[in-house]
């Protein structure tokens, strides 16, 4: 069964698949929730709601301003700490959240279309941080 999420907007309530969201963004008071069709939209409600809205392990608060949704990644930069989702969006990684995503991305098998499967290999120095 696909998990529904309602989103309060200041017009309506909006009700989406949880594999409809790719990720969500802070703004102020309110969030950018950012759909895989293209389109996003304003949620009038701050992230951290949203963030109990939007279970583990389909999503991760990587930073303090973004959620993103697991199968949305496509690789991730050791070097400059940001996280490539599909469409291109590229998402910071918070320093102190490295670890936990790490953890989580260790042996990740991310399923794309077409049946491909993406495995994430960690950075050796990584392994070391993990494995503790």
């Amino acid at each position: 069964m696909t998990q529904q999420i309602a989103f309060q907007t200041l017009e309506n309530v909006k009700l989406l698949n949880a594999h409809e969201i790719l990720y969500c963004q802070a703004d102020k008071d309110c969030c950018l929730v950012y759909l895989k069709t293209n389109a996003h939209f304003v949620a009038s409600e701050r992230l951290g709601q949203i963030e109990k809205k939007l279970t583990a392990p389909k999503f991760f608060r990587c930073h303090k301003s973004y959620i993103i949704n697991i199968q949305s990644i496509r690789e991730y930069n050791h070097s400059k700490n940001l996280i490539l989702l599909e469409r291109g969006f590229e998402i910071p990684l918070a320093h102190r959240r490295k670890c936990k995503f790490m953890k989580l991305i260790k042996n990740l098998h991310i399923a794309i279309g077409g049946g491909v499967i993406v495995r994430f290999k960690l950075h050796e120095r990584w392994q070391r941080r993990v494995a503790a």
